[in-house]
């Protein structure tokens, strides 16, 4: 019970503070750049357990980065690419 608490205490559970959007409404906005995430597929083994975190990933390190918005380039399970903007309003 404890073990339970304890991991559900370090758990991120706030929303990123990035709007995903499309090309054409970040026209107006500075580009801070081109993010891009492979997720850890671990070891081969025989009962592979993937981890398909590539688009958790890229908003983290966005948000990070004091962007306001996202524009996707690629987002697959395995991975993601994004263009990150900042916007004044």
């Amino acid at each position: 019970m404890f073990l339970f608490v304890l991991m559900s205490g370090c758990a991120n559970t706030e929303p990123y503070r990035v709007a995903v959007t499309v090309d054409p409404m970040v026209r107006n906005c500075t580009c801070l750049g081109y993010l891009s995430e492979i997720a850890d597929m671990g070891a081969p083994q025989i009962n592979p357990k993937f981890t398909y975190d590539a688009q958790e990933r890229v908003l983290r390190k966005a948000d990070m980065m004091n962007a306001t918005h996202l524009v996707w380039i690629g987002d697959y399970p395995f991975a993601a690419a994004a263009m990150i903007y900042r916007c004044s309003n």
